[in-house]
């Protein structure tokens, strides 16, 4: 049979009391097998301080509630991002991006960004934007589908694009070029 025990901490002067309520019903508290604490009505946070996230007390959170804080974040869920980057065209080189690991150039005014994971399926959206080309004119960067049939251009690992002047159709190196992928 196990053993209860209870330790006085020898520096406090509160009195604590274990009260059992009225009720006419057997009730059975089982510990878990564990080190740790108890939680009690002093540890749960109100839902404003949830909502400004300003708590600094640890607290228990169930799955189920902080799945529905992610999907009110990313929009109910659906149609969260899943990779976006942001890359200098010139350089071809990557500024800042998530879930992506790395950008091809494959010529003037077209490259390739790579998933560092692949996603779901190959159904997904973008949209992307050019924001100057090397001569301070704008343009728009756009998917490369149909430009080559022969290349899988939207694959789960990663998509080509090409980035085009608004003024005409020749195909430039953006200084600032953006895509966002959602599925």
């Amino acid at each position: 049979m196990s053993k209860i025990s209870l330790t006085p901490n020898a520096s406090g002067t509160g009195t604590f009391t274990i009260e059992s309520p009225n009720s006419n019903t057997n009730r059975t508290l089982t510990l878990p097998d564990s080190d740790g604490a108890l939680v009690s009505a002093g540890d749960i946070q109100s839902e404003a301080t949830w909502e400004a996230g300003t708590g600094t007390t640890e607290s228990l959170v169930s799955p189920a509630k902080v799945k529905a804080a992610i999907d009110a974040l990313a929009g109910g869920g659906d149609f969260a991002p899943v990779a976006w980057a942001d890359w200098n065209g010139v350089s071809s080189s990557l500024n800042n991006s998530g879930n992506v690991s790395s950008l091809s150039d494959y010529g003037t005014g077209y490259w390739g960004v790579n998933f560092s994971n692949s996603l779901s399926a190959s159904t997904y959206s973008f949209a992307g934007g050019g924001v100057s080309a090397t001569d301070a004119t704008g343009g728009f960067i756009a998917s490369d589908m149909g430009y080559n049939t022969n290349i899988a251009n939207k694959t789960t690992s990663g998509m080509r694009h090409r980035a085009q002047k608004s003024n005409t159709q020749a195909w430039v190196d953006f200084y600032n070029n953006s895509t966002v992928y959602t599925i």
